[in-house]
């Protein structure tokens, strides 16, 4: 059985924070106090309590806990606070040697670099709770409780991240302390449990493998083998015969050893070997050769060989023999070694006892009793020195065989289950050799009979191992070639040091030696004079004489033998070591340490040197400081989010005298607040986002059988409806509903949607989380933010604490990526689980973890007793904490816009038609409306783009505009003026006028009417009387070439004298005859005008004259009134009126143009007699002239 609870560590508590858990933490304790003695398996274990409390835990079972599954035990706990809520869980003690310094009330700290971590929690309720329906027990009034628990086994994850395992730790327990953060020492227990030693399935091995036999014809042969594994292995020989690889396995042959009896000589060349298996493997031993030889009735066993036999096992036993081959001729020197072969030999000590087995010695016997040959042994009584005396040298002449299972010599051959064995190359001394008693042994002398002994070993004696076998030496020495019996060891020693090398050669005759050096990188070795003895002495090494290398060569008349090479290291004195440590990260409830953000590192070095430290995060430098007094820092901001793993090295200033070195890693979790996904910028706004909704759940872990408490205060928010009957799921994780959201999309298609409300998270009585009005903001690839204004409190006061209140600030709360919009009847939605996995950077709040429910901008925010809610953990717990998908839906679209073409302005009874244009995402509907007063007016069922009055009357005008609505907005027409006038007739303001006018010149008429409608003007002429059609012709002949076409069109029309004609084209307020002829004088001029209102008007006729022009040469008839001053500079146009007053003084020069008055310039004055014209070329006047006029035959329906 193993026992867990309790184990002697170093503590590891390095600066640990404390811990406060809520109701819905997940956690499981463990600590260490006094633990009793280990109860029988399966029985109750009783802890006992502290000097300051009564309160005490039983586990049922308590001991035999399975180490590899679940185990159901009973927890009971009697004399606690009934008041007082306590957590209970099973943990590791990190600070044994303290016995109670995990507990809260004694300042215990919790986490891997604390005084306990822990695992999977239990809640037990105060006496009367409310909470008593989510938690695993319930105190009764005098604080006893009981609880059932299943041990997962002995390995669990840590509340902390990482493992407990309470087979390799300081030991595991349930413990219990005051639950909700509260500290109470009434609260506190500890008993302790422990596991069963796990059994693991190892594979078998072959630790002894079976040896070659050679017995005589007739001879038992035995094969052993040794093998480990667990369960404990089996086995199965198998032979092949001689010449074959075939093997077969042999029959009943099942144990360690096998026994091929009365073997014969065609059993010669046989292999035997073992199949070694277990439930987790097998393995096949090397094979073993059986030798047998005939004898021909000489000593048993192979050419050479000699057996003994032992007298003093107990009756009715067999005896031991003990064989040694060669045993005859044997070396005089010693050269030779020998192979040692044992039967029947017992296999525990006189005893019983399985410790130890059999020594193997050379020497000589003297028997106590000449009639018994067993007395020379210890159980009778022979004694050391005097009864059997042997060579010394340990490990060289004494060598040692093990009883089965034995470990008192684990690198020495063992004895099978029968007593079989096997020893080769045992050494021998030679003939001659001084004994372990200090006595010289001579094997050739006369009296001595030299050969091998087995006794007990270690002092255990056993009559079934004592066996005495003879040996016979040549009787001549015979030469031998040097051999090295023991080479030389490589040295190292400090400068200025003797170095010592030693070797033993063999030999006969006895051989000369010879010390050569090769120095360090060469392989050239040269003699060194005088060092002819077994040892070297090599005085004042010098550091040059590092790396060279020695070898002695012994020689005699049969040959010679070269050592191996020892080689000489020489160590300069050292500098002195130092170590640098980089200090721990700073712990608090809040974090300390942000990306980008100075953090300040700091190293001591022991011993205080001086020199230089350089920092280094996950390998990559961060600078260097000097280290002064044992110390160094350095601010840096280059760390990263996440666990950065930060270490130091020192260098020292003096090399020589203080030697560099290098700390250990420490971990610093710093704080990356940029959001997992990158702000969004969201542009102008294309299209409206209105009746947005959120469904958003914040957060919906579970932990003790309950969730965080969920609150509105305030706003378009509503907390979802529960089903009837509601787990602990749905309350965790039911969503908070914002309706009502707004915003607008950009053109890249990134929108923003925001909320109004304010919703509050609680988790006991301790932490408030509140948030308020929400924004999302999401880019066109489903990647988005999810960003509130967070504010609450830390109740710390609720545990003799501060209250810590933090907030307001607008952070990014929870991140999303791919989610995927779609639009059906307009209205878009979505459903994405936020990230968890990658919200944070990896290990940036504990383990190497990257789960997290919220970013770090709100996480920073919330202490650390209660901020495992939101991380993942490795806990039972963390597969809750994922955030609840996020549900949003909205409408998109495009504010309407709306524009009139243009007002109206018509006469009652004409229709107005009025135009509209609008735009709008959705297409918009359409409102005609109408000014009155001071208010606008819907017009019934007039929702088209055109609004027509059909038949207008004069109440139609006013003002009217057109009104666009969509779900996005109202957008109002600028208004236009629609005017609709009363039909009034036609009434004449002016007449035209009769004209004079000189020819060449334009003679213009004009006309004003008024009316409604705006009377229309029709301009009319009629020939002079005396003109005749052909007279028309005429004179439009000798117009020359100049005249316009439409003139030319004229000439086809006949005119008569009562005719009036439509001038084509003459339809305005103003009539202008250009560059009249005097063929024209005297047409009547004369215009309609009609509004279709009444009777048309037509205008009295007027008549054109037309006055010949002056001549171009000077006058020469005075006028009847002469000027006084004659004209300088001829006129160049002729009067338009011929004077009336003769000038004074004739003119002297002839004016170019005649004054305007006659006589004024020295013009000739112009006389009536040059008017009359024939009224017949007045059309052909007129289009030589270039008048563009086309006449044609008025009708009759004209009155004159």
């Amino acid at each position: 059985m193993r026992d867990t609870r309790m184990r002697a560590t170093g503590s590891r508590r390095v600066g640990a924070a404390g811990i406060v858990l809520s109701a819905t933490a997940a956690l499981v304790l463990s600590s260490l106090g006094a633990a009793p003695a280990l109860a029988a398996e399966g029985e109750t274990v009783t802890g006992s309590p502290y000097s300051d409390t009564p309160a005490y835990m039983t586990v049922t079972p308590g001991t035999q806990l399975d180490p590899t599954g679940a185990s159901a035990v009973t927890v009971r706990g009697f004399n606690f606070d009934p008041t007082k809520p306590i957590y209970v869980g099973l943990g590791e003690n990190l600070s044994p040697e303290t016995p109670e310094q995990w507990r809260r009330s004694q300042g215990g700290l919790s986490g891997h670099d604390g005084d306990y971590v822990y695992g999977v929690p239990r809640l037990v309720v105060a006496n009367g709770s409310e909470d008593a329906e989510v938690a695993d027990s319930e105190m009764d009034a005098s604080g006893n409780w009981t609880m059932s628990v299943s041990v997962p086994g002995a390995e669990f994850p840590s509340f902390f991240g990482g493992t407990v395992d309470c087979l390799a730790g300081a030991g595991c327990g349930f413990f219990s302390f005051g639950a909700h953060g509260r500290v109470n020492a009434l609260s506190e227990a500890y008993v302790g449990v422990s596991f069963a030693e796990p059994v693991t399935a190892v594979a078998p091995q072959i630790t002894g493998q079976p040896a070659d036999a050679s017995i005589a014809d007739g001879a038992d042969a035995s094969f052993s083998v040794t093998a480990t594994g667990t369960p404990e292995p089996s086995f199965q020989w198998q032979r092949a015969a001689a010449g074959s690889d075939d093997f077969a396995d042999l029959a009943d042959e099942t144990a360690a050893t096998t026994t091929v009896a009365a073997a014969a000589t065609a059993d010669s060349g046989a292999r035997f070997r073992v199949v070694v298996s277990n439930q987790a493997g097998s393995v096949t031993s090397e094979t073993a050769t059986l030798t047998v030889s005939d004898t021909g009735g000489e000593q048993p066993g192979t050419p050479g060989a000699v057996t003994g036999y032992g007298v003093n096992q107990a009756a009715g036993a067999a005896q031991p023999s003990l064989t040694v081959t060669p045993g005859q001729e044997l070396a005089v020197d010693g050269s030779q070694t020998v192979t040692l072969t044992g039967a029947n030999y017992a296999t525990t000590s006189d005893a019983g006892g399985s410790f130890g087995g059999a020594y193997t010695l050379f020497g000589a016997i003297s028997l106590r009793d000449a009639a018994d040959p067993g007395s020379w042994a210890p159980t009778k009584r022979g004694v050391s020195g005097v009864n059997y005396d042997y060579a010394g040298e340990a490990g060289v002449y004494q060598l040692m065989v093990n009883y089965p299972g034995s470990s008192t010599e684990p690198g020495m051959p063992y004895m099978d289950a029968d007593g079989s064995w096997t020893l080769e190359n045992h050494a021998i001394p030679g003939a001659q050799f001084t004994s372990q008693a200090g006595k010289t042994i001579d094997c050739l002398a006369a009296d001595t009979q030299c050969g091998f002994m087995t006794i007990g070993a270690h002092g255990q004696r056993s009559g079934g191992v004592e066996v005495f076998t003879p040996v016979q030496f040549a009787t001549e020495a015979q030469g031998i070639a040097p051999q090295i019996v023991t080479q030389p060891a490589s040295t190292t020693v400090d400068e200025g040091a003797a170095a010592n090398f030693a070797a033993t050669a063999t030999g006969t005759p006895e051989p000369a030696l010879q010390w050569q050096r090769a120095a360090a990188g060469t392989e050239e070795f040269a003699d060194i004079a005088g060092a002819t003895e077994a040892t070297l002495s090599v005085s004042a090494v010098t550091a040059a004489q590092s790396g060279d290398r020695f070898r002695l060569v012994a020689t005699n008349a049969s040959g010679f033998v070269t050592s191996d090479a020892a080689t000489l290291t020489v160590s300069v004195a050292a500098a002195t070591e130092t170590t640098i440590a980089v200090d721990a990260q700073p712990t608090a409830e809040y974090p300390l340490h942000f990306a980008g953000e100075d953090v300040a590192l700091r190293a001591t070095v022991a011993p205080a040197a001086a020199g230089s430290v350089e920092f280094f995060a996950d390998g990559v430098s961060l600078g260097a400081a000097v280290s002064s007094d044992g110390a160094a820092e350095l601010t840096t901001a280059a760390l990263a989010g996440g666990a950065r793993s930060i270490t130091a090295a020192f260098t020292p200033v003096d090399a020589a005298a203080f030697a560099p070195s290098e700390s250990a890693a420490r971990v610093f979790r710093i704080v990356d607040l940029a959001p997992a996904v990158d702000t969004i910028e969201v542009g102008e706004a294309v299209k409206q986002i209105t009746d947005a909704e959120l469904s958003w759940s914040v957060a919906n872990y579970v932990s003790f059988g309950s969730g965080p408490g969920k609150e509105v205060l305030g706003g378009n928010v509503a907390l979802a409806p529960l089903p009837e009957t509601p787990t602990t799921a749905d309350r965790a994780n039911r969503a908070f509903v914002f309706a009502g959201g707004t915003g607008h999309e950009d053109a890249a298609g990134n929108r923003v949607i925001d909320f109004d409300g304010s919703v509050r998270l609680t988790s006991g009585t301790l932490p408030q989380w509140n948030f308020s009005d929400p924004q999302l903001v999401m880019n066109a690839a489903g990647n988005g933010t999810l960003t509130a204004t967070i504010d609450g409190m830390w109740f710390g006061s609720a545990f003799d604490g501060e209250d810590e209140p933090y907030g307001p600030a607008r952070v990014v709360v929870q991140t999303f990526v791919g989610a995927q919009p779609e639009t059906s009847d307009g209205l878009t939605a979505f459903s994405v689980a936020p990230l968890f996995e990658g919200q944070v950077a990896a290990g940036t709040w504990n383990g190497a973890y990257t789960g997290a429910t919220l970013t770090n901008e709100f996480l920073r925010h919330v202490n650390s007793n209660v901020r495992s809610y939101f991380l993942q953990s490795g806990s039972s717990s963390d597969s809750t904490k994922a955030g609840a998908p996020i549900g949003v839906s909205f409408a998109a679209g495009v504010a309407p816009t709306a524009a009139v073409g243009t007002g109206a302005r018509v006469i009652e009874g004409d229709d107005v038609v009025l135009t509209a244009t609008a735009s709008g995402d959705p297409a918009p509907t359409l409102q005609w409306q109408r000014e009155v007063g001071d208010t606008w007016e819907d017009l019934a069922d007039e929702t088209g783009d055109t609004l027509t009055i059909t038949a207008a009357e004069t109440n139609a005008s006013g003002r009217y505009r057109v009104v666009a609505t969509n779900a996005f907005g109202t957008a109002a027409a600028d208004a236009v003026e629609v005017e609709v006038r009363a039909k009034r007739a036609a009434q004449l303001s002016a007449a035209p006028t009769a004209q004079s006018v000189v020819e060449g010149q334009d003679a213009t008429f004009t006309v004003s009417a008024t009316g409604t409608p705006e009377p229309t003007f029709t301009w009319q002429l009629r020939a002079p009387s005396a003109a005749a059609p052909e007279d028309v012709a005429a004179d439009a002949g000798d117009a020359g070439d100049a005249q316009p076409d439409t003139a030319a069109r004229a000439l086809a029309v006949p005119l008569a004298e009562d005719e009036w004609v439509d001038v084509d084209g003459a339809t305005a307020d103003t009539f202008v005859l250009p560059a009249v002829q005097l063929a024209q004088s005297g047409t009547q001029v004369r215009v309609v005008v009609d509004n279709g209102v009444g009777d048309p008007i037509v205008t009295d006729p007027v008549t054109l004259t037309v006055t010949a022009k002056a001549p171009t040469d000077p006058g020469t008839d005075p006028g009847t009134d002469p000027g006084t001053d004659p004209g300088t500079d001829p006129g160049t146009t002729p009067g338009t009126d011929p004077g009336t007053t003769p000038g004074a003084t004739p003119g002297t020069t002839g004016g170019a143009t005649p004054a305007s008055q006659p006589g004024t310039a020295g013009g000739l004055a112009v006389t009536g007699g040059m008017l009359p014209l024939a009224a017949a070329g007045v059309a052909a006047l007129l289009l030589a002239a270039g008048a563009a006029l086309v006449l044609r035959r008025r009708g009759a329906a004209r009155p004159e």
